[in-house]
């Protein structure tokens, strides 16, 4: 929201990653509601008296007043309180879930502009995250694949060709899957094939019950990793990654 002074804005903003800059400051990254993803230096963090003190940490919620004038695509804060801290008391699989979120969004800020949305679906997913009593990676899966969604590239959990529920390969080059009886030899070099329980996990993302008491293991969350990052190359002819995720189990 812009003031009176149009160099002046307020907004409400989630903290994805910042660094030291210069004496006693800090660069933040940061999704907010009005702005999409936008650049914040503020002053005077690391003094000794400091009002931001234990305010910009990562994945904070915070209401900012900021300034900016139109030489710069830089923003300077002026003053920051506290909404919700998502990461204060949060075991550190699930820090690497969070983090995980913040690195898609980093990576997709040139498609992101400055929609409400992607905002609102991360608050949602964070608030969750930290309630729920499903699989925390199935609800992370499930935010990509909401996140896929806002962009425009969704991917629907079925055979791309007989639309049946149960698949057994993801197909790229058809943004989608492929049953068993819809496979062809043909097609062996542009398919992937996906262990049964990867596919019973993807089909019920959206009905956590079902796959409440069933094991995740590393080997679901590695294919159902790739096909995320693998769908994302294929749409925008770009390497991306989920670093975070390397230690996750």
């Amino acid at each position: 929201m812009v003031s009176e002074n149009t160099n002046f804005f307020h907004t409400e903003g989630i903290l994805l990653k910042r660094q030291p800059y210069k004496e006693n400051s800090v660069l933040c990254r940061c999704l907010t509601k009005d702005f999409g993803i936008i650049s914040i230096i503020a002053s005077g963090v690391y003094k000794e008296k400091s009002s931001l003190t234990g305010i910009l940490e990562p994945f904070s919620q915070v209401q900012m007043e900021l300034y900016k004038t139109q030489k710069t695509q830089i923003y300077t804060l002026r003053s920051a309180n506290i909404v919700k801290s998502y990461l204060y008391g949060v075991d550190y699989q699930n820090t690497l879930l969070v983090n995980a979120a913040g690195e898609l969004l980093l990576q997709c800020e040139f498609l992101i502009g400055e929609s409400i949305d992607f905002y609102e679906l991360l608050v949602d997913f964070l608030n969750y995250l930290t309630k729920s009593e499903y699989h925390y990676f199935l609800i992370f899966s499930r935010f990509v694949l909401k996140f896929f969604s806002l962009l425009g590239i969704s991917i629907e959990m079925c055979c791309s060709n007989c639309m049946t529920k149960e698949f057994t390969y993801f197909y790229p080059q058809q943004d989608g899957f492929l049953c068993a009886n819809c496979y062809k030899p043909l097609q062996y070099k542009s398919l992937i094939q996906l262990k049964q329980e990867t596919s019973y996990a993807l089909c019920n993302i959206y009905s956590l019950k079902q796959t409440k008491e069933k094991t995740i293991s590393q080997e679901i969350i590695d294919e159902i990793k790739n096909v995320f990052l693998i769908h994302l190359s294929n749409h925008y002819n770009k390497k991306f990654h989920l670093n975070s995720l390397s230690d996750y189990k």
